[in-house]
C-alpha cells in the first residue's frame, strides 16, 4: 500500500504534465467557436454526396465556382489573420456574422487591454476542401476543411518581447469552416475573391460594428447578399 501510492500520485502528475504540454503546443491566434481537437484530416464525409449536392448547387447558381469559392475562403482566412495581428478587427467585419464577428472583437480586446499583440506570420495554406453542403431552412451553408501552417507567438507591445509561444516553430492548425447565404442568393460574375465593395449599393466597404453599410445601410454580414463565416473550428492543432 505504501509502494502504490506514490506510484499511483507520480502516474497521475505525469498525465497532467503531458495535458499541459498538449495544450501549450497549439495556436494563440483567434480560432473561433469551438475547439474540439481531433486526429489530422478531413472531418468523416461522403466525396459522392457532397458532389452531387454541389452539382445542385451550381445548378441552382450558374455562377458559382468551386475553385473560385476557395480562393475567396483562402483569401479571407489570410485577411482574418492580418486583421487579427493588427488588431483592426473592423476590417473584416462583412467577413463574419454578428455573433462569431462579436466574438473574435471581443477576444481581441484582451490582447488589447493587455498590451499584447498576437503576432501570425509565414501563414501557409496546405489544403483547403469543400466537405459538406446543407440547406437549413432559408440558410444553405458549406463546410470548409482547411489545413494551415504558420508561426504563431505573443509579443509585449512596449518592451517586444515574447512572452508566450516559439517565433521558430511552425504550427500546424486544422479548421473547420462554415460559410453561410441566403437560400436564392446567387453569386455575381464580377465577384472577386476578396471583398473591397458593398454587394448591394457597390460602394467602396466601409462597414460599422452592426455590419451595415454606411452607404446604403444595407447589412451585408447577414448571408443576404453573400457568404459570411458563422464557424471556424480548430479540429486539430501541432
Amino acid at each position: 500500500m505504501l509502494f502504490f501510492i506514490p506510484f499511483l500520485f507520480i502516474l497521475i502528475v505525469i498525465i497532467v504534465i503531458v495535458m499541459i504540454v498538449k495544450r501549450k503546443g497549439g495556436s494563440t491566434s483567434y480560432s473561433g467557436v469551438d475547439e474540439d481537437y481531433g486526429e489530422e484530416g478531413p472531418p468523416d464525409h461522403d466525396p459522392a454526396q457532397v458532389s452531387a449536392a454541389l452539382d445542385e448547387l451550381k445548378a441552382r447558381d450558374e455562377n458559382f465556382s468551386e475553385d473560385m469559392f476557395i480562393s475567396r475562403v483562402n483569401n479571407m482566412f489570410i485577411q482574418l489573420q492580418e486583421a487579427w495581428q493588427e488588431k483592426d478587427w473592423k476590417k473584416v467585419r462583412p467577413f463574419e456574422s454578428d455573433e462569431l464577428f462579436n466574438m473574435h472583437a471581443k477576444q481581441l480586446q484582451d490582447y488589447i487591454r493587455a498590451n499584447q499583440t498576437n503576432i501570425v506570420a509565414e501563414i501557409a495554406i496546405l489544403k483547403t476542401e469543400i466537405v459538406g453542403c446543407h440547406e437549413d431552412g432559408a440558410t444553405e451553408s458549406l463546410d470548409i476543411y482547411m489545413r494551415t501552417r504558420f508561426k504563431d507567438y505573443v509579443i509585449d507591445d512596449e518592451t517586444k518581447k515574447v512572452v508566450e509561444g516559439d517565433p521558430h516553430r511552425e504550427n500546424y492548425m486544422e479548421y473547420l469552416l462554415v460559410m453561410a447565404r441566403k437560400k436564392g442568393v446567387m453569386t455575381k460574375v464580377e465577384q472577386n475573391t476578396t471583398v473591397s465593395t458593398c454587394p448591394n449599393c457597390g460602394a467602396n466597404v466601409s462597414i460599422n460594428a452592426s455590419g451595415e453599410c454606411e452607404y446604403c445601410g444595407s447589412v451585408v454580414s447577414n448571408g443576404d447578399f453573400d457568404w459570411v463565416l458563422t464557424r471556424m473550428d480548430v479540429i486539430s492543432q501541432s
